[in-house]
């Protein structure tokens, strides 16, 4: 009975370690240059998994500010639950987002490792609420004065 207990503990403990676990990379603008593409984009629409999960949506690029990409529609990988990525159901569809993609399989990855995606409502742009306050962040910005630091800090 108790190597029976001691199994189940290891078990349970083992499937534990799967869990996101990332120090924090630092505000949009500090680990933009860590990534391999910097975009503005439109959420097109949420791309389910055979669980009915939001895994992964599909986004209009607008603008590319660092970085290649030849395609004007991408497919960007959420967290499946034991990823360091933002649950897609973060990003609503038809919202407008800069994000700081890693590049994943030929498609790309949004992490939680810092700030890497933002959203943009009446002309300015926004730190996600659920992210820790006491993290450096961009809070809220117009998009102008955004886009003009965003440019002049990136390295291509």
């Amino acid at each position: 009975m108790k190597a029976i207990l001691l199994l189940i503990s290891i078990a349970l403990l083992s499937t534990s370690s799967y869990a996101c676990d990332c120090f924090w990379g630092g505000n949009f603008m500090e680990i933009c240059n860590g990534t391999d593409l910097v975009v503005k984009v439109k959420v097109l629409k949420k791309l389910k998994d055979k669980r009915h999960f939001n895994h992964k949506m599909e986004v209009e690029i607008i603008e590319i500010f660092k970085g290649t990409e030849t395609s004007k529609i991408i497919n960007v990988w959420g967290d499946d639950g034991k990823e360091c990525r933002p649950y897609i159901d973060y990003f609503e569809t038809g919202g407008t987002y800069y994000l700081s993609l890693h590049n994943y399989n030929n498609e790309y990855e949004v992490m939680n490792c810092g700030e890497t995606y933002l959203q943009v409502k009446k002309g300015n742009v926004y730190s996600d609420e659920r992210l820790p306050k006491e993290h450096s962040l961009i809070g809220k910005m117009r998009v102008k004065k955004f886009e003009s630091q965003l440019k002049s800090i990136l390295i291509n």
